[in-house]
């Protein structure tokens, strides 16, 4: 089954805990793995969507989900960059149809790359 997919980044000096703590209300968890490269990745799990956020340098992380249902997965992005936004965190989210054509653009303090 193809899926839409969200891609991003995230640029903050706190960690994965912190994080954690401000998507709370999206029942964030910070999950331990042997596939990451801190070993540790925060998951927000749906009944549809698991989106990943994976530190990979000491103020980066990567954002990463896939969902059926285009709809869905903009919901919970646009609801967790207000997130990330009311909390000043740097942000950008890019959400792509299974054609993987560029259907929307979320970020905050964070500029849309020229076309």
């Amino acid at each position: 089954m193809e899926e839409h997919a969200l891609y991003g980044q995230v640029y903050t000096d706190n960690g994965l805990d912190w994080l954690s703590s401000l998507l709370k209300s999206e029942s964030a968890q910070v999950r331990e793995s042997a596939n990451y490269t801190t070993g540790r990745y925060l998951l927000i799990s749906t009944a549809t969507i698991d989106m990943t956020f994976e530190q990979i340098a000491n103020t980066e992380f990567l954002i990463a989900a896939q969902a059926v249902s285009a709809s869905l997965l903009l919901q919970l992005a646009h609801r967790v960059s207000a997130i990330l936004a009311t909390h000043q965190v740097q942000h950008r989210m890019e959400l792509y149809t299974v054609e993987q054509v560029e259907y929307a653009y979320l970020h905050y303090h964070w500029p849309q790359p020229a076309t």
